[in-house]
């Protein structure tokens, strides 16, 4: 008894010890020891006592060389804030000359923060900086993890680990994951506007396949895309430069796809320049040439007095070509004639002429009158009629094209290769409109995107050859706007860009309309579809075109209505009072009757003939997909089309 009491009062001393010298375990569970393949931060395994053994005081990470402990990392001195940099197995805080220091540029922190959790953070000019997470995916977690050090991404996002302060420095990262650092991939001008911390990216990643991250060391000289600071520290170059010297915007050269054009990395190069894939600098054109290609030899404009043929600086044209401004073309093209070899600018408001006195097609909103002339009007008692670009030579290759014939709306089409084919909806804005409707010779557009409201089935093209087009309004053609390659699109045909563009485009003075308009006002007006002649309005139709016959309300259609046969004359004729349908006007050219009349040898009568029998007939009614020959889809039959019941 007297043993267990001093055991108790033995147990109390320790209990009281361990809550002197620690208080936060006053309620922790004890366990037991445990084997584990790899020690926690901060603690090597040790070969002598095969225990996880802490590092000396002055590392961070440390592991076991000739049955001692180094350092691996160091800590950041807490009393200056500054970092620790290893050099061999030491840590300094300055690293021997001529050695530089190594210093890591990206972080996490905040919120549940550990070695491989924590808000994503960049070190970027001195500060540090959040990443948005507005297109952050996979791929980018993917190498922002591998650039710390770390395995595969586990979880990232948003708002997780906490909000940053000051400058968020990056939006729209998109790597596809391959590549070695974050700079290197896809994305928008750092520090641009359109997020908030609330959005700050938190990432938490796999601890390193190699067990330990590799520390900011002393090295040699820095790495590409970082440079050398006042400190003798490597500092991150800006996202636009592959190398940088004395501050991050002082570019030696330039991450694709962007260029050194003498003061920085751009997109472009300035005139006199080309850009060279290859250095990622802009080099000089050739001596002739005021731009150039991808070629120094390869012009897109000359130096005057020099003309531009194809790629070449020539004193003159060669052969047939003309001279147009400073190039040599084989087409003068719109609002240009050819004469002497030079090309010569046509009338006002003349978009084709033979001379500089005679025009042959007008501009919108200008019509040609008989003398040749572009004017704001027609004559007293003549009316602006419609003119076919193909009919004074223009060959477009842009259209409308709609079930109704319309001149002004209707599917866009592009021709390209010699082959007819849509363009997608995707991005199509007013701008695009605005240059598509120009490009037809028609006024700006009255609606830039509609959608189609019958069937395009009889128009059916099989390409789709433009997607994502972006245009600035200003452009001579949609071939001109910005656009994914020929053919390369993600679109259906529901898909397929519909609109509608101001009349009249190209018209002439004409004493009549011609066939399928008719006179409305000062104007000549398109009749309705299928209509050859109208008068009065567009409805009121006096000739069908052919395969299409006139109905008693005026309209054209493929059928008769019941009651009337398709006339010679394409008009809808009466059958006999005595049929339901027919296909002529006398009594014997019936194909069904009238109710309570029987149907018997084309003609309609009272009652069947002696030995034949009454069998019910209704003429619009039938199977469609028959089964058998008593099943089937219903169609039936109103004023001529059938519908599904």
């Amino acid at each position: 008894h007297t043993t267990i009491i001093t055991l108790h009062t033995t147990i109390i001393t320790l209990h009281t010890t361990i809550t002197t010298l620690s208080p936060e375990l006053t309620h922790t569970t004890f366990a037991g020891d445990s084997c584990v393949e790899a020690c926690k931060p901060g603690t090597f395994g040790s070969s002598k006592t095969r225990k996880c053994e802490p590092c000396p005081p002055q590392c961070k990470t440390c592991r076991e060389f000739g049955k001692s402990p180094k350092c691996t990392s160091c800590p950041l001195d807490k009393r200056t804030n500054s970092e620790y940099f290893l050099n061999g197995y030491d840590c300094v805080n300055k690293c021997p000359s001529p050695d530089v220091a190594l210093s890591k540029y990206l972080r996490l922190s905040g919120n549940f923060s550990s070695p491989y959790e924590g808000l994503l953070e960049v070190k970027y000019g001195g500060e540090w900086h959040t990443v948005c997470d507005d297109g952050f995916y996979l791929g980018t977690a993917r190498v922002f993890c591998r650039e710390l050090g770390y395995g595969q991404p586990i979880h990232y996002g948003g708002g997780r680990n906490g909000r940053g302060s000051g400058k968020i420095i990056a939006q729209e990262v998109r790597c596809t994951g391959n590549e070695r650092s974050f700079t290197e991939c896809p994305q928008t001008d750092w520090f641009s506007p359109g997020c908030s911390h609330y959005e700050d990216v938190g990432l938490s990643c796999q601890p390193p396949p190699s067990g330990y991250v590799v520390p900011d060391k002393c090295i040699e000289a820095c790495p590409d895309g970082t440079f050398k600071d006042k400190t003798d520290v490597c500092e991150l170059c800006d996202y636009k430069c592959s190398t940088c010297i004395d501050n991050p915007k002082k570019f030696l050269s330039c991450r694709k796809p962007y260029f050194h054009n003498g003061t920085g990395c751009a997109l472009t190069c300035p005139d006199g320049k080309y850009p060279n894939t290859t250095l990622r600098h802009c080099l000089d054109c050739s001596e002739e040439c005021m731009t150039c290609s991808d070629r120094a030899d390869r012009c897109l404009s000359c130096r005057q007095p020099l003309l531009l043929n194809a790629t070449r600086c020539l004193t003159k044209c060669p052969g047939k070509m003309h001279r147009k401004e400073h190039s040599c073309v084989a087409d003068c093209g719109l609002r240009h004639y050819a004469e002497n070899a030079a090309c010569h600018a046509c009338p006002l408001n003349c978009l084709v002429c033979t001379s500089s006195a005679s025009c042959r097609a007008c501009e919108h909103a200008f019509v040609l009158n008989k003398a040749g002339k572009c004017e704001r009007n027609c004559a007293a008692n003549q009316y602006w009629a419609p003119v076919l670009p193909k009919s004074v030579g223009i060959d477009l290759p842009l259209r409308l094209t709609s079930v109704g014939g319309s001149q002004y709306k209707g599917r866009l089409e592009i021709k390209h290769g010699g082959v007819w084919g849509s363009i997608c909806d995707d991005g199509w804005s007013v701008k695009n409109a605005q240059v598509a409707c120009r490009q037809l010779l028609l006024g700006p557009p009255v609606l830039y995107l509609y959608l189609r409201h019958q069937s395009f089935k009889e128009m059916n093209i099989s390409r789709i050859w433009l997607d994502d087009v972006d245009c600035k309004g200003t452009e001579e053609s949609l071939a001109d706007c910005t656009h994914r390659n020929w053919g390369d699109m993600n679109c259906v045909h529901a898909e397929d860009v519909h609109i509608e563009c101001s009349s009249p485009g190209i018209s002439s003075c004409e004493d009549e309309c011609p066939p399928a308009y008719y006179k409305n006002a000062t104007m000549c007006t398109r009749c309705s579809v299928n209509c050859l002649n109208c008068t009065g309005v567009a409805s009121n139709c006096s000739l069908c075109e052919k395969g299409y016959y006139r109905t008693n309300d005026s309209i054209c259609r493929v059928d008769c209505p019941p009651g009337f046969y398709k006339a010679t004359d394409r008009k809808c004729k009466p059958c006999h009072s005595s049929c339901w349908t027919c296909n002529g006007s006398g009594d014997s050219d019936c194909t069904s009757c009238r109710r309570p009349t029987v149907f018997h040898a084309k003609k309609c009568l009272d009652k069947c003939p002696k030995d034949t029998y009454q069998k019910g007939l209704n003429p619009y009614v039938e199977l469609w997909k028959k089964t058998t020959p008593y099943q089937g889809i219903v169609l039936v039959s109103f004023l001529s089309v059938f519908l599904l019941g």
